[in-house]
């Protein structure tokens, strides 16, 4: 995989962490908006419902739908009110709680009517909306225990839910692709290629610049990386320059030192060659030589001057030259060997 392919990779990851965290939260936002219009829609049918149910109450108590009298039947309007309102059940009770007048009150039993409250109660497993109302008629107070029918309710929220859904999924669609576009275009995008100029700096191209100019903070992070990659250009430059240079002083002096290590070689190569001709010199001299130490002691003699002399190599080796000296020639030989010290030798006759 290369550099690149590498570098949208990790943009594709981030781009994609990023939309699947809008989307969660679009879709948690969605979810929250359809409870809620669902509910007010709920709430505002329950709340026509309510009005509704104390209507219905007023009407029956002031218009004698259902007599406060047992013995009496409901009106025939009653039963129009029992049609067009869907009623269940419909228990008509005195201030003392006392039981006056009843329209199925089996159901009503069923149901517990005497729970109801007066804002109402909707019971969404057996579909039943239950109230109960205070009319106020001729200085008595009744209580008018109603339960209808609620299966509109429920009709009512399917049917306006085909409509909020699709709603709210457009919204939501719609909400999620600006925020798509506005992500790409200010916060996955220039992340990606201020990551693939950060990659390519690091594998060693610090020609390239993050060509992204904004106050914001991905503005801020891609002119440091500009003002550092810039500087370290400038001092891979240097460095570079210094390392040629370097190289050069090296060369020369390695150069230097070879030309002096030859010229060391070649002076050893002409001492060896002179001291083997010394030493040739030396040893097949015609004439008697040694080799002495300043004080006169004898560390090497030729072959000629042993036999001048009648002595072996071993023999005369470690002695003092005076003690090969003739009495007559001890003192000229002293005087020669101070003025060899001093560097005053110059040539005389020795005595006779």
């Amino acid at each position: 995989m290369s550099r690149k392919e590498k570098t949208k990779t990790a943009g594709f990851n981030l781009g994609f962490i990023v939309n699947l965290t809008v989307f969660l939260l679009f879709t948690a936002l969605g979810f929250g908006l359809y409870i809620f219009f669902m509910k007010e829609l709920e709430s505002q049918k329950l709340q026509e419902l309510m009005i509704k149910s104390k209507t219905i109450s007023e009407d029956i108590i002031k218009e004698n739908l259902l007599p406060a009298d047992s013995t009496k039947s409901a009106s025939h309007l009653f039963s129009n009110y029992v049609k067009n309102y869907n009623i269940v059940y419909c228990v008509l009770t005195s201030d003392s709680s006392h039981v006056m007048n009843t329209y199925n009150y089996i159901e009503a039993e069923k149901n517990d009517y005497l729970k109801s409250s007066g804002s109402g109660d909707y019971n969404y497993e057996s579909a039943l909306y239950m109230i109960r109302s205070k009319v106020y008629s001729s200085g008595n107070i009744y209580s008018v225990y109603l339960g209808l029918d609620g299966k509109f309710i429920e009709n009512y929220l399917i049917q306006k839910n085909r409509t909020v859904v699709p709603v709210i999924a457009g919204l939501m669609l719609l909400g999620f692709i600006i925020i798509y576009l506005i992500n790409r275009l200010y916060v996955t995008g220039p992340i990606n290629k201020i990551a693939f100029v950060a990659q390519g700096i690091t594998a060693g191209n610090l020609d390239l610049r993050a060509r992204y100019s904004s106050k914001s903070e991905l503005g801020i992070i891609a002119s440091a990386i500009n003002y550092l990659t810039h500087h370290l250009d400038k001092a891979n430059n240097q460095v570079s320059t210094m390392h040629k240079e370097l190289k050069t002083v090296v060369k020369n002096k390695i150069g230097e030192l070879n030309l002096e290590v030859n010229h060391r070689r070649l002076a050893e190569h002409r001492l060896r060659q002179s001291e083997e001709q010394f030493r040739l010199l030396f040893e097949r001299a015609p004439i008697g030589m040694v080799i002495t130490t300043i004080e006169g002691k004898i560390i090497r003699s030729n072959s000629a001057f042993c036999e001048t002399l009648g002595y072996g190599a071993e023999e005369i080796e470690n002695k003092n030259i005076a003690d090969l000296t003739v009495d007559e020639y001890i003192e000229y030989d002293r005087k020669l060997h101070q003025a060899l010290l001093k560097g005053n030798l110059s040539y005389g006759t020795p005595p006779h």
